[in-house]
């Protein structure tokens, strides 16, 4: 049986919801990373690979420090921190 290959614009749209831009288990299991950057300001969310630990980290590139770096057996924990975090930098820049 041929399985048709589908074409994407955008190859980003294969395992993102339409409308969100928060990544599935799946989407983090293959390596995907949520990123916000504003400023000098880096924030991560990923999976580490093979395990099911999520790490959400911070950087000021300007000052060249890490804010934190912070581990998570679940991804709803990790979601938290990461979108409560980017809230205060969005609000700290806008």
């Amino acid at each position: 049986m041929l399985i048709p290959k589908i074409e994407y614009e955008d190859s980003t749209k294969r395992f993102r919801k339409p409308g969100t831009e928060r990544l599935t288990h799946y989407e983090l299991a293959c390596g995907y990373i949520m990123l916000f950057e504003r400023d000098d300001q880096r924030l991560e969310l990923w999976r580490e690979p093979g395990t099911s630990v999520y790490a959400v980290r911070w950087h000021d590139h300007k000052n060249h420090i890490r804010i934190f770096w912070e581990t998570f057996n679940t991804y709803s924990a990790a979601a938290k921190l990461y979108y409560r975090t980017r809230a205060n930098l969005e609000k700290r820049t806008a």
